[in-house]
């Protein structure tokens, strides 16, 4: 990684240190520290806006496309490659900061905008602290990698108890790393491949700004709500259910008569979709768990993520009936609530079920943190960095 286009001068120390979390920790602190002694404003600040932010996406993209660092060294097709990639973190912050009001009127709301004024005299300028945030874990991400980058952001919260959506972070940190490439051009140590190394750093993390509709599906039995706790267990997102909604709406969690009627069923899908909506607004990105097993709700939940500014992500569960029937019949048993699905529901359900072509589909006989890592693989793109959670091998039951 490009460590000499690092600005943070209280990072210097940390490069040859063993004590490496020790130090960062304690700099973190005291960013929480600072950020708790200053004042709130009185009002939303027009800074703090999805039209202001646009604008500043906007004012940098511009600055970097008129910037004329030396390529010979890194040739022209660094410099396509960078003129390519800006064009495409343009594009994504557009498209993140569309529909968000929301998002950035939340901060406000919950004190994560601060004031000073840097000199006496000065007028107070307000910032979210998060933007500082993310400037140091950009520094750190480029000095350690992300995963380091990352550990800010958690530590943050641990010192602060400041909450909020990966997405912004994700958002923020872009943006720095854009700034990087005016601030080293201003000090002459910007080239060609500068550029377009810290263009990649900000369009990755844009990409995983932008907010994940997450539709994990399947018959009964086939392990869906067990691979969807699994995955929110890794990736920290809300889980909306149709069990749940479909329990509110009938007021009684087993009626099983209605169930499944077409009426009853619709209005869960809408429900469920509403609220997977509002969370997809304000930047949060969500799991529903329920069957899918028809088009017209799949239709509708893509629906959504447009209107929302984001992507979906199809995930359908996939198991042999006989060994769903068996699943079924043994949480029948159980002493505890299993729910309404029957081992007759298996084939039933089948045969109403629909295909789901454009889903990943999940062998769930397969060992739980098998199908979780195939899962996050679809969701993210690649496999998580590490698995926080500890757990035996065991099948999707």
């Amino acid at each position: 990684m490009t460590t000499h286009l690092v600005t943070d001068q209280r990072l210097a120390p940390l490069v040859e240190a063993d004590d490496f979390d020790d130090l960062l920790r304690d700099i973190v602190k005291e960013l929480a520290a600072d950020h708790a002694r200053l004042d709130r404003p009185a009002a939303s600040p027009i800074t703090s806006s999805s039209d202001s932010w646009r604008t500043r996406f906007r004012a940098i993209e511009a600055a970097i496309e008129r910037l004329d660092p030396p390529t010979a060294a890194a040739g022209e097709g660094s410099a396509q490659r960078a003129a390519d990639l800006l064009r495409e973190v343009g594009w994504l912050a557009e498209q993140y900061t569309q529909h968000r009001d929301a998002l950035f009127k939340a901060r406000f709301h919950e004190g994560a905008i601060v004031e000073q004024a840097p000199e006496p005299g000065e007028a107070a300028w307000a910032r979210d602290v998060l933007v500082e945030v993310a400037a140091l874990a950009c520094d750190v991400e480029l000095l350690f990698g992300p995963r380091a980058g990352q550990r800010v952001f958690s530590w943050y919260h641990e010192f602060s108890n400041e909450h909020h959506p990966s997405s912004l972070a994700h958002f923020f940190l872009s943006y720095h790393a854009l700034q990087h490439c005016l601030d080293a051009d201003e000090i002459g140590r910007l080239d060609g491949g500068d550029v377009a190394e810290l263009l990649a750093v900000a369009r990755a993390h844009l990409e995983q700004a932008k907010p994940r509709l997450v539709l994990v599906g399947g018959g009964p039995g086939t392990g869906k709500s067990t691979l969807a706790a699994a995955i929110a267990e890794v990736v920290g997102w809300p889980v909306l259910t149709s069990q749940e909604t479909r329990a509110e709406l009938s007021g009684a969690a087993g009626d099983a008569s209605d169930s499944h009627r077409r009426d009853r069923t619709d209005a869960v899908y809408a429900q469920l979709l509403e609220r997977a909506e509002t969370l997809l607004h304000q930047g949060e990105p969500v799991i529903l768990d329920a069957s899918w097993s028809y088009e017209r709700h799949r239709e509708q939940a893509r629906a959504s993520a447009r209107a929302a500014s984001s992507s979906v992500v199809e995930i359908e569960c996939v198991l042999d009936p006989a060994i769903a029937r068996e699943r079924l019949a043994w949480e029948q048993s159980a002493p505890w609530d299993s729910g309404s699905d029957t081992p007759e529901l298996v084939d039933v359900m089948a045969a109403q079920r629909s295909t789901w072509s454009e889903a990943t589909a999940i062998d769930t006989s397969l060992p739980l943190l098998r199908t979780r890592s195939d899962a996050l693989k679809a969701i993210l793109g690649f496999p998580p960095l590490a698995d926080p959670v500890d757990e035996p091998e065991s099948s999707s039951a």
